[in-house]
Order: C-alpha cells, then sequence, then structure tokens
C-alpha cells in the first residue's frame, strides 16, 4: 500500500498551505504515482482482465444460467457451492436438482468421468450447460454425449491469494454455451480466461522458469543470486524461494528468467493454447500467486503485443538486447 501511502500524504498540505495549492500537490502526486511501474501493472491486468470475458458473438442467441446443480459433496465441490452462493446464484449438490439446473457441474471424484459425463447429459434438461472439472481429454468426454455443444470444461482455483476459472470449450462447443459460463463466473468476481487445456499455461512457464534457473545454477552462477531472481520474477511461492532475497537482485539474470517465461508464453500462444499473450499473465496472477504489482511476467519482460505475442517476434527482440 505504498503508493496509497504517498497519495495521501500530500493532502495534508492543505492543513498548512492554502488549499488550491494543497491539491495541485495532491494532482502532481497521483499523475506521478499513476506513471509508475507498480500503476501500470495493475492498470495492464486491470484491462487484460476485462478483455479475457470477451468472446466471438454466440450464433444461437443468447443463453444465461440461473440455477446450477454440482455433482459432488467432497472439498472440490463444497468450494465451488460457497464462491457460486456469495454471488446469489441458486445452487444444489449431490444429485437433486440435476434435472432442473442451467448448469451442471461435475465435481466428482469417485467415478470415471466418461461414465459421469453420460449420466449428467442423459439427466440435464435441453439447453442446459454440462462442464467437467477433469479437464483432459475434453473432445473425447465431449464425444461420450449427443450434446457436444452443451459441454464445456472448467477448471476451478480457489484458494488464499488466488481466484481464477479456466473454461476450456471443446472444439465442438457452442459459442453460447461459453457465453453463458463466462456470464456466469462475471457474477462471482472472480477472473476468467478461455484456454483450451485447462492446468497447462502455468504448469509450462513455472517449467520453463525452473529450466532456466537450472542453466544458470550449471553454468557457474552462485545459488543465492538465482534464487534472488527467481524471487524478482514473482514465482517464489511457486517455488519455494523466499522473497527476502530481492535485495541482492542481479538485474540481468532477472532479465534472463522473464524472457525464458515470456518465450515459453510466445510458444503458448502460437500453439493456440491461449488465445492472447496477456492471458498468461492473469493466469500465473490470478491462478499462481504471482503478485500484482508485477503485472504477469509477460507485462513485466515487455514483450506484450496487441495481436498476441510470437516466438519469431521474441526471438527479434532479443537479439536487439544482447546487441
Amino acid at each position: 500500500m505504498r503508493n496509497l501511502s504517498e497519495l495521501i500524504h500530500p493532502t495534508r498540505y492543505t492543513l498548512v498551505i492554502p488549499f488550491e495549492e494543497g491539491l495541485a500537490r495532491e494532482r502532481e502526486t497521483f499523475l506521478k504515482l499513476r506513471e509508475s511501474n507498480r500503476a501500470q501493472a495493475r492498470i495492464h491486468l486491470f484491462l487484460s482482465g476485462k478483455a479475457a470475458f470477451h468472446f466471438p458473438s454466440a450464433s444461437m442467441g443468447e443463453r444465461r444460467v440461473a440455477s446450477v446443480a454440482i455433482a459432488g459433496s467432497g472439498k472440490r465441490a463444497r468450494a465451488i457451492a460457497a464462491l457460486l452462493n456469495r454471488s446469489g446464484v441458486a445452487v444444489r449438490t449431490g444429485e437433486s436438482g440435476l434435472s432442473e439446473a442451467g448448469l451442471i457441474i461435475d465435481a466428482l471424484d469417485d467415478r470415471k468421468a466418461q461414465v459421469t459425463i453420460r449420466h449428467l447429459a442423459s439427466q440435464a434438461k435441453p439447453g442446459a450447460v454440462i462442464a467437467t472439472t477433469r479437464g483432459r481429454n475434453l473432445d473425447r468426454l465431449a464425444e461420450m454425449t449427443e450434446r457436444h455443444g452443451d459441454i464445456i470444461g472448467l477448471q476451478f482455483r480457489l484458494s488464499s491469494g488466488r481466484s481464477l476459472v479456466e473454461v476450456a470449450p471443446t472444439t465442438r462447443t457452442a459459442p453460447e454455451t461459453v457465453h453463458a459460463v463466462l456470464g456466469l463466473i462475471r457474477k462471482t468476481g472472480v477472473q476468467a480466461v478461455v484456454i483450451t487445456q485447462p492446468g497447462l499455461v502455468g504448469q509450462r512457464i513455472i517449467a520453463a522458469c525452473r529450466a532456466a534457473a537450472g542453466d544458470l545454477s550449471r553454468s557457474g552462477v552462485p545459488c543465492r543470486d538465482v534464487k534472488a531472481a527467481l524471487a524478482s520474477c514473482g514465482v517464489s511461492r511457486s517455488l519455494g524461494v523466499s522473497a527476502s532475497l530481492r535485495k541482492s537482485l542481479d538485474p540481468a539474470l532477472r532479465h534472463h528468467l522473464l524472457g525464458e517465461m515470456a518465450r515459453e508464453a510466445a510458444v503458448l500462444v502460437t500453439e493456440g493454447i491461449v488465445r492472447q499473450s496477456f492471458e498468461v499473465d492473469l493466469i500465473l496472477v490470478h491462478g499462481y500467486g504471482l503478485p500484482h504489482d508485477e503485472g504477469g511476467p509477460i507485462w513485466a519482460a515487455g514483450m506484450l503485443r496487441n495481436d498476441g505475442l510470437t516466438v519469431a517476434a521474441y526471438d527479434r527482440s532479443m537479439d536487439k538486447v544482447r546487441a
């Protein structure tokens, strides 16, 4: 909250100097803070978060979800139910209400996904959305039913400091199904990102950071310096690194790790795992707990492009940096 204290301090001038002069100093401080890296990072996340809810227009009209049934009673099911209840959405858990709900969420842990999806599809009313929280082989799961357009994958990351839902349409999910799910998630205040393979982005970005850090260590860079660079990239929580090591940071090491994370993000965009590069920042900040003030690795590396990041663009920019 350092920026807030810096903004409040000039208002005290109004007690000892003319009011108009105090307002002028407050305005000057505000404009200065607005251009700071921390403020720009949060603005980037705010605007990116709004853009992530945009999806190509539905062709068959709007579909809204008024009630939700959650198949399951375990920890995951309870967390999802609590989130929806806080948002005023009518929720039922277990087998009750399956035939009446506008959205059915498979949060079961003790059944095969194929058996569950067929059962839920047989119980759901026409037009209901059927979501599974088991993110693998979504297209194959959808083929188990005759309701291909209604099937969608959801992965909830709801824990301390994390609030993200990865929305994964299959290749045959109807656009209005995606719109209905995004509309429901928007009500909860949780960030949503549309992605083709839930969980993959965070895994690959963190793996790329681990690999780059390992290369630095093997090349002779002291372990303490490598850990400081990891902490400075905001991934210390994921990698078990103390953030107190930031004070010994070598900026060149930080740039190297951010660059490798950005390069992996470029590959993810090229492969179609995410639609745009800023979605990687949203996933890592909201889903993996990276600091909001960092803006995410793509923003921090200065590699964000309006039309998405490409491997070629990244390599060209890195050549300029090395030169």
